[in-house]
């Protein structure tokens, strides 16, 4: 709690789309309102790292409510997004984001975009990330957690590219994937360690190349 129960809701909105099955609907139900639960009881903090990030759980949370036509759930996200990540206009501290698997500025930007209107989205971002030259591929992790900083990044790097069309975070995208994929070993070694999470977060850091078509 929040970061599997996040991601169990992004299988069940994949698994329902792909096989056109309710089969995981249930059990997800329950999962939303886990979260709900969970951020009634206490304020999501933005800053938030690896598995307590916040955002990659609102994030997901806001997409599972929008598949199952929730209002009462959007809204909630909505709500707790504007009151909890829109009144810091500081710059975002990249470098202290740590030696962690979740871009969390990324991740918090990503979600912004996807409550504010897009003129006010493009006039909050000059704030929060002033340099996007900022973002460097991760070259050498300093510990299996890390192996999956670049796909995270990409991840949020494609959505701003896809809100601002500022070709810089495509090109971005492009480096962190890149460089995430061409070392094999950290996405497809010991499973344990890595193999069991880091291609995960390749493939998802993937799948919008191919646009809304491509199951």
């Amino acid at each position: 709690m929040p970061y599997g129960r996040a991601w169990f809701l992004r299988l069940a909105i994949d698994y329902r789309r792909t096989f056109q099955s309710d089969l995981l609907t249930p059990f997800a139900d329950q999962v939303a309102e886990s979260l709900v639960s969970y951020y009634a009881r206490r304020a999501p903090i933005p800053f938030s790292r690896s598995y307590d990030n916040a955002a990659w759980a609102l994030l997901n949370l806001l997409d599972y409510a929008m598949e199952r036509r929730n209002a009462p759930m959007v809204i909630g996200v909505d709500r707790l997004t504007r009151r909890h990540f829109l009144e810091d206009r500081k710059a975002c501290p990249i470098d202290d984001e740590g030696s962690t698997f979740m871009a969390v500025c990324l991740n918090w930007a990503w979600l912004v975009s996807r409550i504010l209107p897009r003129d006010e989205f493009l006039g909050w971002l000059p704030d929060f990330l002033p340099s996007v030259e900022g973002f460097r591929p991760v070259k050498s992790p300093r510990n299996a957690h890390e192996y999956g900083m670049n796909f995270s990044r990409a991840w949020g790097l494609w959505e701003l590219h896809s809100v601002t069309k500022n070709w810089k975070y495509l090109r971005l995208f492009a480096a962190h994937f890149a460089q995430a994929y061409n070392d094999p070993e950290n996405w497809d070694g010991d499973y344990g360690k890595v193999g069991h999470w880091v291609s995960q977060f390749g493939m998802f850091a993937l799948l919008p190349v191919f646009g809304p078509g491509y199951r």
